[in-house]
């Protein structure tokens, strides 16, 4: 087991016996073994003109904890190289309020990552940002009249959700963003074809210390809790404006990504994403009504496929012009271009064909994708795509979507994510097909 440890107060990490030894909210020179992350965080907070609830910001704290732990500690280090044992103390405002939760994150970070999640909750951790914080700041992002929070990524299914929001309540949504400096090109631009937006990012900056041999983890399956926890704090600051009045927070994806079933049963487990799961988001839900903060989860195209989305748009012509230039790969960073063969390319590929979208010569790194050599592993996903579209028939589909996760027991509701997931796949093989690629 890898103990992790992580506070705002750097004495306190000095003193530890951690593996890993964490400063949150502050910014170190990173050469006496310690890490930080969300140096910048709090800053960006104090312009929010509301004021956080203690419990929001506590929760903040708990994902920067937890993803910073997700990203030093190497999958390597696990068991069978993959499965990870984390014991993780973090240090809160309030820790009396989340010792009552303890075994729900456990059991949310467990479905999330795959891994074994030990957590303990410390005091003296740092509070919101006060009014007085807030005095002679000249920019202030105003929330007066913000009645719901959808995430923004820059990706598809993101550009989609505020395209559509953004139309029907055009001052009354904010859009959140989690970003890196690649990814905020994308996301400013995309801002600014939108008419500039009320919106918030933050760029949590995971360092880790010098002069250490700690691998970074890429596969970082908690990315989504820091997501969603930066808007629980924006979205529960409009609900305590509004006088408890429950503000909503919008998850934008499409149904077959956010079930994400195992391709091959090896896919399973940690192996998968399952950042936007209907378990997931509903679990997580649980713990925030039970803290009180105010606001719920909720993913309007759960039951849509990509290209149902695109096609769906209340804006054709925006869509269509600004579609081709979001961001599916999680790999683009590496050259600077999407890959166009892992299985996110692959379903945003489809989801362009299905709406008729043509995409520029050169947009991907593997443009052809006939020219992909199986058995290479530059075609392990493509092969993964071809072996559920042949093994997958629409009577096996209930037991397939259901390897990802446990769904909701209404018998309707389960049928509308089957089926979602069954015309997401056909999507794939038409796609596919047209390619040259048989399956």
């Amino acid at each position: 087991m890898t103990t992790v440890r992580c506070d705002p107060d750097i004495r306190v990490l000095i003193g530890s016996q951690a593996d890993r030894k964490i400063v949150l909210f502050d910014n170190i020179d990173n050469t006496n073994g310690i890490a930080s992350i969300g140096n910048r965080v709090r800053e960006v907070l104090r312009h929010i003109n509301l004021p956080i609830p203690v419990e929001a910001f506590d929760f903040l704290t708990i994902a920067l904890s937890v993803t910073a732990a997700d990203e030093f500690v190497s999958r390597d280090d696990g068991a069978y190289g993959f499965v990870r044992s984390i014991s993780l103390s973090i240090a809160l405002a309030k820790p009396a309020v989340w010792k009552t939760q303890t075994h729900a994150l456990e059991s949310i970070l467990r479905f999330l990552t795959g891994d074994d999640w030990s957590l303990s909750f410390t005091a003296n951790g740092l509070t919101p940002p006060t009014k007085s914080e807030k005095k002679r700041l000249v920019r202030m992002i105003d929330l007066s009249n913000i009645e719901q929070v959808c995430l923004f990524s820059g990706g598809l299914d993101s550009l989609i959700g505020a395209v559509n929001q953004l139309k029907a309540r055009p001052n009354e949504t904010l859009l959140v963003s989690r970003a890196s400096t690649g990814d905020q090109k994308f996301q400013n631009h995309l801002l600014g074809r939108l008419g500039s937006p009320s919106h918030l990012s933050i760029n949590d900056r995971p360092i880790k210390p010098n002069g250490v041999n700690w691998d970074k983890e890429g596969s970082t399956r908690s990315r989504s809790i820091l997501f969603l926890a930066l808007a629980a704090c924006c979205a529960s600051a409009v609900s305590l404006h509004r006088s408890g009045l429950t503000t909503p927070i919008l998850i934008p994806e499409n149904g077959l990504i956010a079930l994400n079933p195992p391709l091959t049963p090896r896919r399973r487990g940690s192996l998968s994403t399952r950042t936007a799961h209907p378990h997931y988001l509903q679990s997580l839900q649980k713990i925030f009504d039970d803290v009180g903060l105010g606001v719920s989860i909720r993913n309007p195209y759960e039951f849509m496929t990509k290209g149902e989305m695109i096609k769906d748009c209340a804006d054709q012509k925006l869509i269509h012009n600004l579609a081709p230039n979001t961001i599916s790969c999680g790999k683009w960073k590496r050259r600077n271009q999407q890959c166009g063969k892992c299985v996110p390319c692959l379903i945003r590929r489809a989801s362009m064909f299905a709406a008729n979208i043509p995409e520029p010569v050169g947009k991907y790194e593997y443009g052809d994708l006939s020219t992909l050599t199986f058995g290479a592993k530059q075609s392990v996903d493509l092969a993964a795509v071809r072996l559920a579209i042949r093994c997958t028939s629409e009577d096996s589909v209930p037991r397939w979507v259901s390897a990802s996760g446990p769904l909701p027991t209404d018998e309707l509701t389960r049928e509308k994510y089957y089926q979602v997931a069954w015309r997401g796949l056909k999507e794939l093989q038409i796609y596919l097909t047209t390619q040259g690629i048989k399956v």
